[in-house]
């Protein structure tokens, strides 16, 4: 999963944004970037509840954080209300 982060942080670093798609599972024991799936997305769970948007913020927490960008720069663009996502991370 690492190699895919790698990949995806030197994207960003190259092009200065990076879109991904992400499968958000929240409500789980642990947050954790867990896995990349075989189209590339990013299997990502959150403790948080789907409920009022903070699932959605703890992701975008997750992200800025691996990515080493403020919170402000990491955008969900496409799903949600749903656990697939399009995010859209600014360096």
């Amino acid at each position: 999963m690492n190699s895919v982060i790698d990949k995806y942080k030197n994207i960003l670093k190259e092009k200065r944004e990076l879109i991904i798609d992400c499968r958000l599972s929240p409500q789980a024991k642990n947050s954790e970037i867990k896995e990349a799936m075989g189209d590339g997305a990013l299997k990502v769970r959150v403790s948080s509840s789907p409920e009022k948007g903070k699932a959605n913020l703890e992701l975008r927490h997750l992200l800025s954080q691996k990515f080493e960008v403020p919170l402000s720069n990491v955008k969900i663009i496409k799903g949600s209300i749903t656990k697939f996502k399009k995010v859209k991370i600014i360096k």
